[in-house]
């Protein structure tokens, strides 16, 4: 940047030369916001009192024009809460694709060092540009301006949607940053997909003359593309998965405050939500508010601020494991309380439940969390007021309350499974990848007395079969104090979270589920925690997988694979 004479202008704005643009701006709003600028007018520089730079940098007058006028209209209350990013009023118009495109703008807030509005940016871009055809130029953009929490987050949307990416951009990679995501463990994909996407990632760089053979990168791509897959059912990556159960902490002064536990060798506080509370609770005690987890994020849904009050709260709320932020997502059409939500593949269920003046509700309600927009599936054949045991397998949701209903999206449909009568706790789902099973899907449904495992077949295609598994459980004898169980599948193992209201224990237990005539229990653990509340394992807040954050950069090593030496 040069500047100009010209010291007739007035210190309280300056003039920002860009071709034949000229740019007024406020001085103080300038360096308020802009380490670059706070340091330009600095007495530190003899010229510090110039009333006219010339910007050279490769910009357009737009950029620089957006750059200027958020200085000017940027909140300076600083009202967000901690962790919680609003956007700017005069930041809204890039929250539309169709519009103008933040990504310079972001690159100018790098090179004028200001904070504020890189993280205004990122989080737009983070909730309205991670489409797949932008995806990899955010994700290499955001390592060229070593901004780490973009970069994190995109590459797991990359991760996530890779066969959505363009081929083009796919191949045309350098080596380098292909390999970071053919291998990596949390990929989303078939990994036939991958062997092709890792051959043309090496066509390309074979076709360049200074291309090296000895080269490590082009050595793992090559035996990643000459590998055999032993086992037909393992199509796709096995991320870490973290289980979660949301349950409710007391604080010093008796206020009841919903987090998120994780079992990961260990029973820790994973996030509280303090910030949602205090935004959002207006103080009352919410109830019918249910969490959910996909991916690295948990998600925060509905609930009524208080029995009958008919205030509830409709925004729904994201929070980015990789980010540590707390991000709006979008606004539930109808109220609703006690509902039961889940997750098929992209789309967000919320099912049922309870809405205004306690009238029990039919519909279903769908988001696609990629683009936003909501629609409506087929309505439930039975209405509930407390959540009901449900899951979601192969690509279907299952609920239970008098019978077992079952949702196929290709159809829009509810199919009913006659239980008689049958009162059941919980409704899980395993994944069986083993080659033995090939066409059957394995799941369980818990009975409420905890001592036996019912089954129910349920036809799911020409092919596969949905089997809920039955075996005998040996019957422990349980303490009046220990509160209902929350259980949830992790791979092969079958976890339990129980609480006792004497000794203010957590118990998990963990059951090996690795043979399917055979649930030994294969870990007990207990864990003392004095300030949780008992209600969080009775009522059906959340039991739920995430992946594990700390495994976003783990490399898959194919160990399924049949490797070959190269």
């Amino acid at each position: 940047m040069i500047m100009a004479n010209n010291n007739d202008k007035s210190n309280e704005t300056v003039i920002l030369i860009l071709g034949c643009e000229r740019v007024v701006a406020k001085r103080d709003k300038l360096s308020k916001y802009s380490l670059y600028f706070s340091s330009l007018f600095s007495e530190n520089f003899s010229d510090h009192r110039q009333n006219e730079y010339q910007i050279n940098y490769n910009i357009s007058p737009i950029t620089l024009k957006n750059f200027v006028n958020w200085t000017e209209q940027a909140e300076t209350n600083e009202n967000k809460k901690q962790g919680v990013y609003p956007v700017e009023p005069c930041l809204k118009k890039f929250m539309n694709i169709n519009d103008e495109n933040p990504l310079e703008l972001l690159e100018l807030s790098v090179v004028y060092m200001c904070e504020k509005l890189i993280n205004d940016l990122t989080s737009i871009i983070i909730l309205h540009w991670l489409y797949s055809d932008k995806i990899i130029d955010i994700w290499i953009l955001a390592q060229e301006l070593n901004l780490e929490k973009l970069k994190d987050i995109s590459f797991a949307a990359c991760l996530e949607r890779f066969e959505e990416l363009p081929f083009s951009s796919l191949a045309q990679l350098p080596l380098e940053r292909l390999i970071e995501l053919v291998d990596n463990v949390n990929g989303n994909c078939s990994k036939t997909w991958l062997r092709f996407i890792a051959n043309e990632g090496i066509r390309n760089y074979t076709s360049t003359p200074d291309h090296d053979p000895s080269h490590h990168i082009y050595r793992r791509l090559f035996q990643i593309v000459n590998t055999l897959t032993t086992c037909p059912m393992e199509k796709k990556n096995n991320p870490k998965h973290i289980s979660c159960i949301a349950a409710y902490k007391i604080t010093d002064v008796g206020k009841k405050i919903p987090c998120v536990y994780m079992w990961n060798d260990g029973f820790k506080e994973l996030i509280d939500l303090t910030d949602i509370v205090n935004l959002m609770d207006d103080g009352k005690d919410v109830v019918g508010r249910q969490i959910i987890g996909r991916g690295f994020s948990i998600y925060v849904v509905g609930g009524e601020q208080g029995f009958g009050s008919g205030r509830f709260v409709k925004t729904i709320w994201r929070y980015c494991l990789l980010s540590k932020t707390w991000f709006s997502v979008s606004e539930l059409p109808r109220a609703r309380r006690h509902m039961v939500v889940q997750f098929i593949k992209n789309k967000l269920y919320v099912i049922g439940g309870v809405g205004q003046h306690r009238v029990k509700l039919s519909t279903v309600d769908v988001l696609d969390i990629y683009t936003g927009v909501w629609s409506k599936a087929a309505e439930i054949p039975e209405m509930f007021t407390d959540v009901p045991a449900s899951c979601v397998a192969h690509g279907k949701i299952f609920y239970y309350k008098t019978n077992l209903y079952i949702y196929e999206p290709s159809k829009n449909c509810w199919n009913t499974l006659i239980c008689n009568g049958v009162t059941l706790h919980s409704l899980l789902w395993q994944d069986d990848k083993s080659c033995s099973n090939n066409n059957f899907i394995h799941g369980v449904v818990i009975k409420d007395t905890r001592d036996l495992l019912i089954s129910f077949p349920y036809k799911v295609d020409e092919e596969n079969e949905f089997i809920f598994l039955y075996t005998p459980i040996v019957e422990k004898s349980r303490n009046l104090q220990l509160v209902s169980i929350q259980t949830i599948f992790n791979g092969t193992n079958l976890i339990e979270f129980s609480y006792d209201t004497i000794k203010k224990q957590v118990s998990i237990e963990i059951r090996s589920c690795d043979n399917s005539s055979d649930y030994p229990v294969t870990g007990y653990h207990k864990f003392t925690k004095n300030n949780l509340h008992e209600i969080g394992f009775q009522n059906r807040i959340g039991c739920f997988n995430i992946i594990d954050p700390t495994t976003l950069y783990k490399k898959s090593f194919f160990s399924d694979w049949e490797r070959i030496s190269v």
